[in-house]
């Protein structure tokens, strides 16, 4: 996981061109056996600069010019050794598919750009590169799969390391150029999209000092991007919440407080599809989170109000619904995916537990009643649901007898980096049974990596 630190880049170098067929010549090394390609001849190369995400330090590296079009560049690489015709694939999948289906939903990243009179801004340009991300499929299995520097929106002069260019990084090791690296692209071109929104909402090219959407709400759509432009859900994602292998979402790990873990990636990605699911499918609340003057939260309480119903203007109601759908799975209404997602949340049996902003646990209703102890965290709220998902009233937080199923004690509070609080359960325990969505009922084996992560753009601008 990325350090949450200041990001200091160097200037190490500036941009250069050269014959393609020299410079591979001299890079072909006993580390990089082979790199030079006869199909590069006569191509143009050009020094980029990237990032190692192990050391948060910016590097030189040398590229190709492999593929363009009307809508995007393709540079890769040199020691990379991307074909011209993957290259050529890769342009036109953006332009035939990519392209119109993202800008869309969120818009066109040139219109709130504006003419800029330095660099490529015309089009996008997708840079090919293992990204130095330190992955190891035992030790460190999360991988960088691609990300967007928001520093190459300005000139070098006011961004020493920018590439001056509307520019997404894409990882080919162990990304490998199949629909996961697609999907990859469009997560980015979301985020790109979405800064270019908040450069033209907050000043332009002049402010250098833009404040970007919250970072759960920036990567909740672009996982809603990836879903709009594959088509179908990720499944990796859903797997790997129901199989919940080391116990983070029963344990009530969420994306509010973003940690830059897969298990962000996964609960994002499910409350963002439940967003749309709940706003009978269309994707049109996205374009309203993202165009929202707001940054946190009332960015998607305010979508969700219009689109869906008037009661999620309060953030405590549409967490509380989110959290219960996870448990309840209803074919219908609020409570569930619509049968689109299934999902499996087991719970704790414990007698209290800490939660963060945003976290939510459950815990077993045996039909005794439950009365939650009065030193619980002053943002803990507590709402029952009965086996046949139904909520239990609950007049001042007591839970009658007579009533079994869960009990949800989550953490309202909107602040991401407030102090975790203490939320009581009942003690229980939950009798084992199995539903549809359970991981060892469907016979799922664990989910196996690599994890795709990314960069948040916030990540650049703290």
């Amino acid at each position: 996981m990325l350090a949450k630190s200041v990001f200091f880049f160097l200037l190490i170098g500036s941009l250069v061109s050269c014959d393609v067929a020299l410079l591979a010549k001299s890079q072909t090394t006993e580390q990089n056996p082979g790199v030079y390609d006869p199909d590069y001849e006569g191509r143009e190369t050009k020094t980029f600069y990237a990032m190692n995400t192990q050391t948060e330090k910016t590097y030189s590296i040398t590229a190709v010019h492999l593929a363009e079009n009307e809508y995007c560049t393709v540079y890769g690489e040199l020691s990379a050794a991307i074909s011209l015709d993957t290259a050529e694939s890769i342009a036109d999948e953006f332009k035939k598919n990519i392209h119109p289906l993202i800008t869309k939903a969120f818009g066109d990243f040139r219109e709130y750009l504006g003419d800029k009179d330095f660099g490529q801004y015309d089009k996008l340009t997708l840079f090919l590169l293992d990204i130095r991300d330190g992955y190891d499929a035992t030790t460190n299995p999360s991988y960088v799969a691609g990300y967007f520097y928001p520093g190459d929106m300005y000139r070098r002069s006011q961004r020493a390391s920018s590439n001056e260019a509307a520019l997404l990084y894409l990882d080919v090791n162990p990304g490998k150029i199949d629909t996961d690296f697609f999907s990859a692209v469009a997560h980015e071109f979301q985020h790109l999209i979405n800064y270019s929104i908040r450069m033209n909402q907050q000043g332009g090219d002049g402010n250098i000092n833009v404040n970007p959407q919250n970072t759960w709400v920036d990567e909740g759509l672009a996982s809603a991007a990836e879903y709009l432009y594959s088509g179908r859900h990720i499944e990796k994602k859903i797997d790997y919440f129901n199989f919940d292998a080391e116990r983070r979402f029963s344990s009530g790990d969420t994306f509010f407080v973003w940690k830059g873990l897969f298990e962000d990636y996964c609960t994002v990605y499910l409350f963002f599809q439940w967003l749309r699911i709940q706003a009978d499918g269309d994707p049109a609340i996205y374009k309203d989170i993202i165009n929202s003057k707001d940054l946190d939260y009332r960015a998607v309480t305010g979508a969700a109000a219009k689109y869906i119903d008037g009661q999620f203007e309060d953030w405590e109601t549409l967490l509380e619904y989110w959290l219960l759908a996870n448990y309840v799975n209803a074919s219908e209404g609020h409570l569930g995916y619509n049968n689109e997602i299934s999902t499996e949340i087991r719970a704790l049996h414990a007698d209290r537990h800490s939660l963060a902003p945003g976290e939510g646990v459950f815990s077993y209703l045996d039909g005794t009643g439950f009365t939650p102890k009065s030193q619980s965290g002053s943002h803990i709220r507590y709402f029952g649901v009965t086996q046949a998902g139904e909520l239990i009233d609950s007049p001042e937080g007591v839970f009658p007898s007579g009533q079994t199923g869960r009990i949800l004690t989550f953490n309202a509070n909107k602040q991401t980096g407030a102090p975790s609080e203490y939320g009581y359960l009942t003690g229980k325990v939950e009798p084992f049974q199995r539903r549809a969505s359970d991981g060892a009922a469907r016979g799922v084996l664990p989910v196996q990596g690599p994890w795709p992560i990314d960069i948040p753009p916030a990540f650049f601008l703290e």
